[in-house]
């Protein structure tokens, strides 16, 4: 029996009637009540104007007509709209931030360095003395410094690429790369590096008909110059442009251009050719 008024009865009883020492009970502390929180002070409503009564329907009102303020007309919002929400409506739209304009979007920047001799055969031949490499050489050191274009590797392989690079300062930086012209082949598929930047980048759409106008640019420049072009260099040009084509239809070109029809099949090897190094290249403005 513990607890209550009993328990502390028989606490003062038992050791009286059981003989038993008199031993104080320990009283348990008292919590300190907890304090009471202050209650906040209920801020007075805002006084809200009653909206004035719509007549009919929301499909049936009608905008109020233009009024002519300061030469300018201005639309006054609809009778159903309470004063109240036509300045909340006011004031949101003066205080919000303004929409910051976008810059328009700039297309593709087109080459303009060597506009003036776009087609090879505009240009006067390149006249070159001496053996048939100082030739080559005569005609690469011209070409560069025609189109203003840095050579940034001469490769060991028959492929090559052309890069155009546009900074933000509005500097523009046309590079190549491509075999060091020593024989037909290289110097065919250095010209189409250089045919690139002479018409331009995306002036022709779809991207196999500006390999083909590279191409044609590049055989042109070679017999302008008087420079020998074999079976080998037709048939690479041919292959090349067959894998134009094709690589175009597998991504889903609506129409081949008609100067293309005749690369839909696969061009058959010369019978009598000199081996070319190396093969195709891939990605950009590779061969």
């Amino acid at each position: 029996m513990t607890g209550g008024l009993f328990g502390n009865l028989w606490d003062r009883l038992r050791p009286v009637l059981l003989g038993q020492p008199v031993v104080a009970r320990p009283v348990r502390p008292v919590r300190p009540a907890r304090p009471v929180r202050k209650a906040r002070p209920v801020r007075p409503a805002a006084a809200v104007q009653a909206a004035p009564q719509a007549e009919g329907l929301l499909f049936d009102l009608k905008p109020v007509p233009p009024q002519m303020v300061n030469g300018h007309s201005q639309v006054s919002p609809p009778t159903a709209m309470g004063t109240g929400q036509a300045a909340a409506s006011a004031g949101v739209a003066a205080t919000a931030p303004a929409m910051r304009k976008q810059p328009p979007r700039r297309g593709k920047v087109v080459p303009a360095a060597g506009s003036e001799h776009a087609s090879p055969l505009a240009a006067e031949p390149i006249a070159a003395t001496g053996s048939m490499q100082e030739r080559y050489d005569t005609v690469v050191r011209v070409m560069l410094a025609r189109y203003g274009i840095k050579v940034r590797k001469w490769r060991t392989s028959m492929s090559g690429i052309a890069r155009l690079s546009v900074y933000k300062d509005g500097t523009v930086l046309r590079t190549l790369e491509s075999p060091r012209p020593k024989g037909p082949m290289s110097m065919a598929v250095f010209l189409h590096e250089i045919g690139h930047h002479a018409i331009g980048f995306d002036v022709y759409k779809p991207r196999c008909l500006e390999e083909y106008h590279a191409w044609r640019w590049s055989l042109e420049a070679m017999a302008h110059n008087n420079l020998p072009i074999t079976d080998s260099v037709r048939y690479r040009m041919a292959r090349s442009l067959h894998y134009a084509v094709a690589k175009a239809r597998r991504r889903g070109i609506k129409g081949v251009p008609a100067e293309l029809v005749p690369y839909l099949e696969r061009p058959t090897k010369p019978v009598k050719s000199g081996k070319s190094r190396g093969g195709e290249g891939r990605g950009g403005r590779e061969m």
